[in-house]
This record gives C-alpha cells, sequence and structure tokens, in this order.
C-alpha cells in the first residue's frame, strides 16, 4: 500500500521474497510483503522498538477471546491464566500493564500488530514490522534516514490512518508490553 510512509522510505517493494532471500536478507530500502512471521521474529529481538500499534483488522474491541487463546502471565510471583473469556479490550487491558511480567507474544491481542524500531547499532537505521494474523501475510522493511524519528513515527501514524479495512482506529501499544523474549 502505497503512502508518504512507504514512499518516503522504501525504493523497492518485494512481494513473496524468494528463494535468494538467504544472500542478502534485509536490504536496505526494502519493504518484503507476504513473508511469514517467523522471517519478522527473526529480527525483532535485536531492534531498539520506539513504536508499536494495534491494527484492528480482524476483530472489534468487543469480539470475545476464548480463554484457551490466552496466555499465562507471570503477576507478584504467581503464574496467573484468566478465569473466563475476554474482550479484545479486556486482553489488551491486561496484558499492558506494566507489573504483568511474561514473554512477549505478539499474538495475544489477537490481531495485527505494527513495530517501528531502530537498529541498535545505528539510530539512522529503521526497521518496520507489520505481524499479520495470518502469519503468512507479514511485512518487514528496513530504512536508513536522517529526518528526525518525530517525523518518521508522524508518517508512520499517517501510513496507518489510511488503512481502510480495520474494524477501529489503530490503538497504541505501551512499549512495556514488549519484555523477554518477543515472538509471534
Amino acid at each position: 500500500m502505497a503512502s508518504i510512509f512507504t514512499d518516503s522510505f522504501f525504493d523497492n517493494f518485494i512481494d513473496y521474497p524468494g528463494w535468494n532471500i538467504s544472500e542478502n536478507p534485509l536490504p536496505l530500502g526494502t519493504l518484503y510483503d507476504y513473508i511469514s512471521s517467523t522471517f519478522l521474529d527473526g529480527f525483532i529481538n535485536y531492534v531498539n522498538i520506539k513504536k508499536a500499534y494495534l491494527i484492528q483488522r480482524y476483530r472489534s474491541p468487543g469480539d470475545i477471546i476464548p480463554l484457551e487463546q490466552l496466555q499465562p502471565y507471570r503477576q507478584s510471583n504467581s503464574v496467573v491464566l484468566p478465569d473466563r473469556d475476554l474482550t479484545v479490550e479486556e486482553v489488551f487491558e491486561l496484558y499492558t500493564q506494566k507489573d504483568i511480567n511474561i514473554h512477549t507474544k505478539i499474538s495475544t491481542f489477537r490481531d495485527d500488530v505494527v513495530i517501528l524500531s531502530q537498529a541498535l547499532s545505528n539510530p539512522k537505521c529503521w526497521i518496520y514490522f507489520y505481524y499479520d494474523m495470518d502469519c503468512s501475510d507479514c511485512s518487514i522493511g528496513r530504512f536508513e534516514t536522517d529526518e528526525p524519528e518525530e517525523v518518521v513515527i508522524v508518517k508512520l501514524e499517517q501510513h496507518l490512518e489510511s488503512f481502510n479495512n480495520t474494524k477501529g482506529p489503530f490503538k497504541e501499544i505501551p512499549l512495556h508490553f514488549f519484555k523477554g523474549w518477543i515472538s509471534s
């Protein structure tokens, strides 16, 4: 999807990256679309996450997430599992509390998540993650820019506002949600 964000930072768009991905896994200025979430997992633990957003594409805030799809978490030295089905909004409120201790599962919210991050060794190098709940329809891209962080974030939010197939507005995920080992 073309937007001020993608047009500003990416020169090359590759759908269904193929056999040569092992030669240059994440080229600068390239956005891969329709790639597995496990490919994104190989990068997410080695970046500095700056912003993250829940994209309500599959579920509305009042939709129910069944108990068997909820994960246990640690709170006050006890392992806790919710005792009932929860709405998407309740799941968001529960799992984004500061005192919840959990290895982050991006699929916790049962919907799409967008993450904007910087490379640990180069603050001009950014990595964009789009985790789609259909695990093979994800996106990842890497770019460099001299633009200030605030400008990059504004362009990303404008990009998110252009999504027209959502069941609600995008919602910022607090950065303290991302703890321990992060995976899809």
